[in-house]
């Protein structure tokens, strides 16, 4: 049951950092400038830090790479484009991976 449920709290984290906290200045230029994904990436971040630390499994290697991986997956599909879904599985991978590692 505490599996089940630290991965609710760390999904939970991602929604409101990949939507419920992206205002619509992000949304409208987020293709434009590197800054404004990193930005994005930096919130997303954040939030599932909080999510980790409250588990505790929080560190600093698992920031890095969720903070990188995030942006360069952002970044790329600001670029070359890409389905939404590819983006998803992506970032569900990362919280998979930053959980059980």
């Amino acid at each position: 049951m505490i599996l089940f449920e630290n991965i609710i709290w760390i999904f939970f984290a991602h929604f409101v950092g990949d939507a419920g906290l992206r205002p619509d200045w992000i949304i409208d230029r987020r293709d434009r400038t590197w800054f404004i994904i990193a930005s994005h990436a930096i919130v997303w971040t954040a939030c599932v830090s909080i999510s980790l630390k409250y588990i505790g499994i929080l560190s600093l290697g698992k920031i890095a790479f969720l903070l990188l991986g995030h942006f360069a997956s952002d970044f790329i599909r600001s670029k070359v484009g890409g389905s939404v879904y590819t983006d998803q599985i992506w970032h569900f991978s990362q919280l998979l991976i930053v959980y059980f590692l």
